[in-house]
């Protein structure tokens, strides 16, 4: 190969190498300019302004209107308080899991509540509803409200009129009270839906026995159910935000 030729081809390697370096930079360079592009357009999300518990109604005062960078939003983030309520105000969905405080509303996290007035709405998906009698003594005179929490003790019943007393146990701990007889209360409700109604026509309610509704998991609302039925169960009431659990104990 002659001088000349040995040039040439030097030439033709340089101007390949020089249009692959300007090719990797030009696609540097645009895919900075996107990344800041995506960084700079902001989308108006939700953000809850408070803690908010799991399964709670979701009203639009829990919530405010935050711009965030379009490449932190999450997807199905929800951008507009009117999804949260119907035409005539009322609230159409509650929460799944608890929301921290500034976390973004997004839809995997929503659930409708397809029955305003219905004590399913504040059950947790992971959780049940069950229900068991005690009387005046067992039951603190009467004086249990939704939202308590309470030790649930059982003891054996005694076989015949002879038998040695039972020793009493304790069964569950913290438990939530949801419902006292017919009264209960939702997340964010004062009162009990149907309290207007008992007003207008008062019920004549048994002064000797108190049904309690309490949230429970299936298998624990299991067990429960066969105490029910063959121990005598009885309550104790715990001071408000008192949720500490005795290890080595239900």
């Amino acid at each position: 190969m002659s001088a000349i030729d040995k040039k040439h081809l030097q030439v033709k390697i340089a101007l390949g190498a020089a249009v692959l370096a300007g090719g990797v930079v030009w696609f540097f360079l645009h895919h900075l300019e996107t990344t800041y592009q995506d960084a700079g357009e902001t989308i108006p999300v939700l953000v809850a302004s408070r803690y908010i518990p799991g399964s709670s109604v979701l009203q639009p005062g829990v919530f405010q209107k935050t711009s965030i960078p379009k490449a932190f939003v999450e997807p199905g983030a929800l951008s507009h308080f009117e999804i949260l309520e119907s035409s005539s105000g009322r609230a159409r969905f509650r929460s799944l899991l608890p929301i921290p405080e500034g976390a973004q509303l997004v839809q995997r996290d929503i659930i409708s509540v397809t029955q305003e007035d219905a004590l399913s709405q504040i059950i947790p998906d992971d959780q049940v509803a069950v229900s068991f009698g005690v009387d005046s003594v067992r039951g603190l005179g009467g004086n249990l409200e939704p939202g308590d929490l309470i030790d649930i003790l059982h003891t054996a019943k005694a076989k015949g009129p002879e038998a040695a007393p039972q020793a009493t146990g304790l069964l569950y701990q913290a438990v939530p009270v949801i419902a006292v007889g017919k009264k209960w209360a939702a997340p964010n409700r004062v009162t009990a839906p149907d309290e207007k109604n008992r007003e207008e026509k008062p019920e004549k309610e048994d002064a000797e026995n108190t049904v309690l509704t309490v949230r429970l998991n299936l298998l624990a609302a299991v067990r429960l159910a066969q105490a029910r039925e063959n121990e005598t169960l009885s309550v104790i009431l715990r001071a408000p935000g008192n949720t500490r659990v005795l290890d080595g104990l239900p």
